[in-house]
């Protein structure tokens, strides 16, 4: 039977697409952003969450742990995380009596997503529906699309939040059958866009650019989270901009930087790149909007409702 690993499911969400939305992140991801705000969804296996405000010292995780993956020290936890991909079973977080340990996802059917989504749709109003997001929702191709489709058969209104890398056949052909589109750009140049992502950006420009194509498609609104000292200079966003004119794109949400997703790095035993890095200033955000604006693209700063 066909699953997919879920890492949250946000109801009554108004800012991932039009209305009142509910939201499903799906987990697993080929971009390693440094300053990923939801890494629990990064890497397609399961992972164990420790939320240390929570844990009261007992040591009963390590105990239970089959895997030798958890030393308790001192009422300390430390984790070689490399053993918990090999874990079915999880026996450490159902042992833990305070919650501080916590699986990073869960697996759901076609079916089972689906009754969730229509257990919600009485809350999302005319303009309301669903929104994939993660993670990246074609990281699970199979699962996506079968769910796609099932909302299709429902008349439930799609949107996607989406970095583009994926399969052009299989990217295309799914955003056809969606009403809403956020695409992230990173950075315009290839090279500095696989230093803090990973991976070049190639395949994203030729997926944005074959999708704008396209005789029919859904509203499209591309995205730039905007990182101080990354890709926060005015040439990137010219180049930005140039593109998106070239591909008769005319929406843009600027995403300032935030740290909000620090503790959930701790919790996984991650390193985060950007602890205490600032923001980016109010009025430097606006500066930028204003060269998109110069091109006739219309600059969304921030969250908005759509």
């Amino acid at each position: 039977m066909l699953t997919a690993k879920i890492f949250d499911i946000q109801s009554f969400s108004t800012h991932d697409g039009p209305g009142c939305r509910t939201v499903v992140f799906f987990k697993g991801c080929p971009l390693k952003c440094r300053w990923c705000a939801n890494p629990e969804g990064m890497y397609p296996y399961q992972e164990i969450m420790w939320r240390e405000s929570k844990c009261n010292g007992c040591g009963r995780c390590a105990a239970a742990c089959a895997k030798d993956a958890l030393i308790y020290i001192d009422g300390k936890i430390q984790r070689q995380r490399s053993k918990c991909r090999s874990c079915e079973t999880f026996a450490c977080a159902a042992s833990c009596f305070s919650d501080a340990l916590i699986p990073s996802s869960k697996t759901y059917t076609v079916s089972e997503l689906m009754d969730v989504l229509r257990r919600d749709r009485e809350f999302w109003g005319e303009q309301g529906g669903v929104t994939f997001s993660g993670g990246e929702p074609f990281a699970q191709f199979k699962f996506l699309e079968q769910v796609v489709r099932g909302c299709i058969t429902e008349y439930m209104d799609t949107a996607i939040e989406t970095s583009a890398y994926a399969k052009t056949f299989d990217f295309v052909r799914v955003m056809q059958w969606l009403d809403f589109v956020f695409i992230d750009i990173k950075h315009m140049n290839d090279a500095k866009h696989k230093a803090a992502t990973g991976l070049g950006n190639g395949l994203i420009l030729n997926n944005i650019s074959m999708l704008a194509m396209q005789q029919q498609h859904p509203r499209i609104v591309i995205r730039i989270p905007v990182v101080p000292g990354y890709n926060d200079d005015e040439q990137n966003m010219m180049e930005t901009a140039k593109f998106m004119k070239a591909n008769k794109l005319s929406e843009i949400n600027l995403l300032p930087f935030h740290n909000l997703g620090e503790s959930k790095w701790r919790q996984l035993g991650l390193p985060y790149f950007y602890e205490g890095k600032p923001g980016i200033a109010a009025e430097n955000l606006n500066r930028l909007a204003k060269i998109f604006e110069a091109q006739g693209i219309k600059c969304y700063c921030g969250a908005t409702e759509w």
